[in-house]
């Protein structure tokens, strides 16, 4: 019996004690909670990455401007993030296509700011049709002057499709007050 106020147990060795392992806590290795490296960005036009399209760019071409570059990445949660700033492409024209791992299993559209004003961005899945680049990002709505890509963020298409696939969600039940495409088939 161990006094009220008092630890019932003092561990005051880095030496394994027999019998007190918590290596599988909660049915995981230790090693499962190790931090594993974050993926790095991805610079839009670099070389062996995605080029620019339909006479897109990198905002900060210009000295005078301090814009973050066109990137990528996809985070240790499958969530792609993309960001920078854009401009001088065609208004509705793909900026440029990403591959496959970081497209979504569904078209999404964020809204972001352009020259004073707000614009929509979409990235538009091809639903991996054969031969075809998977994804590309383009501008929905707004003036093509500069397109901020900040808050551009989406699940991987691996996520999309268990999440469409969930029999509880697959039926079409409302999730937050939204309802959810059926499967992909």
């Amino acid at each position: 019996m161990v006094a009220a106020g008092h630890q019932p147990l003092i561990v005051t060795t880095r030496t394994r004690v027999a019998n007190l392992n918590v290596d599988l806590l909660d049915g995981l290795d230790s090693t499962a909670f190790v931090r594993s490296a974050q993926e790095g960005w991805h610079y839009v036009g670099a070389p062996g990455e995605p080029a620019f399209e339909n006479g897109w760019h990198n905002h900060c071409n210009n000295a005078s401007i301090d814009y973050q570059n066109a990137t990528f990445r996809m985070d240790n949660n499958g969530i792609i993030h993309i960001r920078g700033s854009v401009t001088g492409g065609t208004g509705t024209a793909a900026m440029f296509h990403l591959p496959a791992r970081y497209c979504p299993n569904f078209n999404h559209s964020f809204p972001v700011t352009t020259e004073g004003a707000f614009a929509t961005v979409s990235v538009i899945t091809y639903l991996f049709l054969a031969g075809r680049v998977p994804c590309f990002v383009q501008q929905s709505s707004g003036s093509p002057a500069y397109v901020m890509l900040e808050g551009v963020d989406y699940p991987n298409s691996q996520i999309e499709q268990s999440v469409a696939a969930s029999p509880s969600l697959a039926d079409g039940s409302a999730v937050r007050g939204r309802r959810l495409a059926p499967p992909l088939r």
